[in-house]
């Protein structure tokens, strides 16, 4: 059995703890499967005692099943013949479930793990789904840059242009374009923060080389907010590559919890010139007391709210009518989102709403570049 250095890793995923134990291939062929002498140990009476292999041909890692009872699947899908793998596979030996990485780790020598009992047990399968699918191709998205900006339209009440909100969208070939995606599978892989950076910086970028000068809302990962410095070097780079452009970034209401962090964080925006909002308000944990004890320059409203507004006697429609009024008799502008109908616009103009955004007055569009 010849013995060569590698950086490739099989994770398991403990639920009671919510740890990742990680076990290096650092040997070939490494052998999977219940009995002893494999080179990593399952426990499950699902699994044969010899159940998959690891191979190393020309430097491409390569999985085989041997003949197993219940198969070796890679990305949920079973295995017929060896098959080449790569960072972030979720690979299935049976039941049990353990994702391939290739990353420049000291590796973690793993704990027995495994019984050899002499027979295999047969039956049907629920693949378990710890770990997210397709993680390799975000990680290669994050080092490659894979994204892009978009900007949707902000207007005034009459439908006249007052700014732009910046939102990213993917170009990996392998995933979603929609950041909704995106940002659940960065959540999962604890890069949320990376993820966000990434396509704010893009985004930035591309306003630098478009001609634009109306104020740009951008968003932050609520996560970034546990490391303010961090942060502030992050919007620092933002007005660089913009240094005149009106910026806006919006802090969502869930993570609005601290009116001393905020108040300290505005006298850091205002630093830099970029104004603050407090995003999708209304329908979830924000109190009256911190919009007074910490008040941005603009409040957008939930579309919750916008949504579902129905006419004038609603519950709804008298609580954004509240605190729209509220809003701005303490000086905060406001702008309600997700406006899709004419009916809900008049509603919101007898509520007297500052700005309006929504696919009624305009869809995100690609950022103009000047340069061409």
């Amino acid at each position: 059995m010849s013995s060569a250095p590698s950086r490739w890793f099989i994770e398991a995923f403990e639920s009671h703890t919510s740890r990742i134990h990680r076990t290096q291939i650092a040997e070939y062929p490494f052998t999977v499967g219940r009995s002893a002498e494999c080179h990593f140990v399952l426990k499950s009476n699902l699994t044969s005692r010899r159940h998959a292999e690891f191979i190393l041909v020309d430097g491409q890692l390569r999985l085989s099943d041997c003949g197993s009872t219940n198969g070796t699947f890679v990305n949920h899908q079973r295995i017929e013949h060896t098959t080449a793998v790569q960072d972030g596979d979720i690979l299935h030996f049976a039941n049990l479930e353990f994702r391939l990485t290739q990353e420049p780790t000291v590796p973690i020598a793993a704990d027995s793990i495994g019984i050899a009992p002499d027979s295999t047990m047969s039956g049907p399968l629920n693949l378990s789904h710890q770990f997210p699918l397709k993680s390799g191709a975000f990680r290669d998205l994050l080092k490659q840059g894979q994204v892009t900006g978009v900007i949707q339209p902000i207007t005034t009440t009459q439908g006249h242009l007052y700014g732009y909100e910046l939102l990213g969208r993917g170009c990996h070939p392998e995933l979603p374009e929609s950041p909704e995606p995106l940002i659940a599978l960065a959540d999962m892989l604890g890069l949320s923060v990376e993820f966000s950076e990434l396509l704010r910086h893009r985004g930035m970028s591309l306003l630098a080389h478009s001609g634009i000068q109306q104020p740009i809302f951008f968003n932050i990962s609520p996560k970034e907010l546990n490391d303010i410095p961090r942060l502030l070097t992050s919007l620092e780079l933002c007005r660089r590559l913009n240094p005149r452009l009106p910026l806006v970034l919006e802090i969502h209401e869930a993570a609005i919890t601290s009116p001393k962090l905020i108040k300290e964080l505005r006298q850091q925006l205002n630093a830099l010139q970029i104004r603050l909002a407090y995003d999708d308000f209304g329908a979830g944990q924000a109190r009256l007391l911190e919009l007074v004890e910490a008040p941005p320059d603009y409040l957008k409203f939930d579309y919750v709210l916008i949504n579902e507004l129905a006419d004038q006697h609603s519950p709804r429609y008298q609580l954004l009518q509240l605190m729209n009024r509220l809003g701005q008799d303490i000086g905060i502008a406001t702008l309600a989102e997700c406006i899709e109908t004419e009916s809900v616009a008049e509603l919101c103009r007898q509520i007297n709403v500052n700005y309006f955004q929504g696919f009624l007055f305009g869809r995100p569009m690609p950022i103009p570049d000047k340069r061409t």
